[in-house]
């Protein structure tokens, strides 16, 4: 039973820093936009140009980047659940934790 109570925490941490993590950074893109163009972006960009953009504090970016990490925020907590169940030798968790984690990224990548 301590095994699992350990697998909640993490899992809820992993959240609560990825969330976070991405409202800090969307906030941060909102008002860097709104202080130098005076509006938010129109379009989202690609992950590679978001990170060079955000390094150089464009609001486009940072919001792009804070998307992101806020789409990304759920698979980083499958698998820290992953790693938790490993660790607890759950195989069954394991491989269920596998399989969502599989479904989130062909989900990611075959979207049109």
């Amino acid at each position: 039973m301590q095994e699992k109570t350990q697998l909640y925490r993490w899992a809820y941490t992993a959240t609560w820093i990825g969330f976070g993590f991405s409202v800090v950074i969307l906030l941060a893109g909102c008002a860097v936009s709104l202080l130098s163009d005076g509006a938010l972006p129109s379009s989202v960009l690609p992950v590679g140009d978001a990170l060079l953009a955000a390094l150089r504090a464009d609001g486009a970016g940072l919001i792009s980047v804070g998307l992101f990490s806020l789409l990304v925020t759920p698979l980083v907590t499958v698998v820290a659940s992953i790693i938790a169940l490993a660790v607890a030798r759950d195989a069954k968790g394991v491989l269920a934790g596998l399989g969502v984690s599989l479904m989130m990224v062909l989900s990611f990548l075959l979207r049109n």
